[in-house]
């Protein structure tokens, strides 16, 4: 036996279990879907003239995946929150500082830093495509970079990282070839989606329609490039109107009432506004634990302010930590729990069988029970008196100075109704 032989025999025998050099993975061929998309043709449909794809088994088993390498460059923010192979939706009203929001994101994530919490793996590299805001709006949005005293290693890092295409030309298939080519141009790591509806020209309440154009379309030319997508999405004005007693969990269903698009999504993060005007409370909706964040509702203000920088007056477009102040303002106040419906039954069955209340200190048994005042107390105890639940029984002392305590009436001699 040759020692390469003798290797891999002593390898496979020292070990149960199976080695991970698994069939090496080759790229899929991507021209019939393309081919497709310029017929028209329904990507997940076997159409008659296009040759049948074949499928081939990747043989991994549940042994297989105990030692897996995984390669870090997978991760792209936080804790594997956002992968390569992940999504991320991010959710707001209209004209709440969405795209404010992405370019912040684009400048931190591009040179390493952390931004909203969320911390890049590396300084990734980030194509966003929008059809809403020209170059004058993204020339106000990126005035911040201004004022983050940036290195000159930084800046470069600005220019060969970050990509922006402002077109409102291209819609449904025509966006996928054309996303595909951009990749091809710029091999990003994250392509932001700005917004969903600008491009994609199915309703987003469609089920069936939203379920191909994201996971049989565009699905495909992200694994084809590697990418991960970040959609920006409008949150329906039904949602809107009811933003107040949700759980951190429920905001992930805010989107369109469409379950593929939160299904869809490895991550969601929304943002609503409270009620002082700017204060945004930001919720990690998906997966919170490993975003980073220590808690999954984080306040961020959103600002535009003039600031002099260098001699000269620049408007400041901004999002920043919340402060305490704000965040007390923000907060929804707590709703007053409702006062419960007293019953002689629960008054009953809370009374103590060896206790003699005074009236005094029936009515601080009461108040501290049932958080109610002596009116009640004093109309509840005489009823129950009358229904032969309590009974009153003199102390001692004549006329004014008579005294009486009340106790609990045995339930075998009680007239109890219940």
């Amino acid at each position: 036996m040759d020692d390469k032989n003798q290797e891999s025999s002593q390898s496979s025998s020292s070990s149960p279990l199976p080695s991970s050099g698994q069939k090496k993975k080759t790229d899929p061929d991507y021209s019939k879907f393309f081919d497709a998309l310029r017929r028209n043709k329904n990507v997940d449909a076997d159409a008659a003239d296009v040759e049948q794809e074949k499928f081939t088994l990747s043989d991994h088993s549940v042994a297989y995946f105990i030692d897996i390498e995984i390669d870090p460059k997978t991760n792209l923010l936080g804790n594997r929150w956002l992968t390569s192979e992940g999504s991320l939706f991010v959710v707001a009203p209209s004209g709440h500082g969405k795209s404010s929001f992405c370019i912040d994101c684009m400048i931190y994530w591009a040179i390493g830093r952390i931004a909203f919490g969320f911390k890049p793996s590396r300084p990734l590299k980030i194509l966003m495509i929008e059809s809403e805001d020209d170059d004058a709006d993204n020339k106000a949005f990126v005035q911040v970079i201004r004022k983050l005293k940036l290195t000159q290693t930084e800046m470069d890092m600005l220019h060969e990282n970050t990509r922006i295409e402002f077109r409102r030309d291209i819609s449904g298939n025509r966006f996928f070839e054309a996303l595909d080519q951009f990749l091809e141009q710029f091999q990003a790591d994250i392509v932001i989606i700005n917004p969903l509806t600008g491009f994609c020209t199915v309703e987003l309440k469609d089920e069936t329609g939203m379920n191909d154009w994201l996971r049989n379309k565009l699905n495909t030319v992200m694994v084809k490039h590697h990418c991960a997508p970040m959609i920006v999405a409008h949150m329906p004005k039904g949602q809107v109107q009811n933003l107040k007693d949700k759980e951190w969990y429920e905001w992930m269903y805010v989107l369109s009432g469409c379950t593929v698009l939160t299904n869809w999504a490895r991550a969601i993060l929304v943002f609503v506004p409270s009620k002082v005007r700017g204060v945004y409370k930001f919720i990690t909706a998906k997966r919170p634990t490993q975003a980073g964040w220590v808690d999954p509702e984080y306040y961020f203000s959103h600002s535009k302010t003039t600031q002099e920088i260098n001699g000269e007056d620049f408007e400041i477009i901004e999002w920043v930590p919340a402060t305490e102040a704000q965040i007390k303002e923000a907060e929804p106040e707590e709703k007053k729990p409702k006062k419960e419906f007293i019953t002689e039954k629960a008054v009953y069955d809370r009374m103590s069988p060896t206790v003699d209340y005074t009236q005094d200190t029936f009515r601080t048994w009461f108040l501290e029970t049932f958080k109610r005042g002596e009116k009640l107390a004093d109309t509840m105890r005489r009823s129950m008196i009358d229904n032969g639940l309590i009974e009153a029984v003199e102390t001692g002392g004549k006329g004014a100075a008579k005294s009486k305590v009340y106790r609990k009436v045995n339930s075998a001699d009680s007239n109890e109704p219940f």
